[in-house]
């Protein structure tokens, strides 16, 4: 090792004042050059990636309130009505709710409609798309006076289908 460093400091002693400072020059530019490609440009890249994602999680966000506060002010119009035509059993309720989704074209994803209790029913959907789904629960809503409780949605790969 101190032989290579002997041949090195001998190499560069050789050298003229003129080619040190262009050694030197070209070591810092070299240097400059990986801190640039190792270190900011990723960190430019990530940064960049992460505004465009904050910007789509807005305008969801954006949309998500809008709809939320559409779906409560038909919630709480149809508290308010009185529920003439409307389904009287649980089980005249799936039926309707089933004759809905028929209507929609979601059949094919309601993979689950159970009765939970005496009062509510649970529906499992797989890949639906979600802008269909959604005014098919307003239809009911507004049609049977029925309030949704919960509802968990899981976005998949596709932009508007969900489970």
């Amino acid at each position: 090792m101190q032989e290579q460093w002997l041949k090195i400091k001998t190499t560069w002693l050789g050298l003229s004042e003129r080619d040190q400072r262009i050694s030197v020059l070209c070591s810092v530019c070299l240097l400059l050059f990986f801190v640039y490609i190792m270190i900011w440009q990723p960190i430019n890249n990530a940064t960049y990636v992460l505004r465009k994602k904050l910007v789509a999680e807005q305008q969801t966000l954006a949309w998500m309130k809008a709809t939320d506060k559409e779906l409560r002010k038909v919630e709480a119009s149809k508290r308010n009505t009185p529920s003439e035509g409307k389904a009287t059993s649980l089980v005249l309720l799936m039926s309707v709710i089933q004759k809905q989704m028929n209507q929609a074209g979601l059949e094919q994803y309601l993979t689950q409609m159970k009765q939970v209790s005496n009062r509510s029913i649970e529906m499992h959907f797989q890949r639906a798309e979600f802008d269909k789904l959604l005014k098919s629960l307003i239809v009911l809503i507004n049609e049977q006076n029925i309030t949704i409780e919960r509802m968990s949605v899981v976005n998949t790969d596709t932009l508007g289908i969900i489970n």
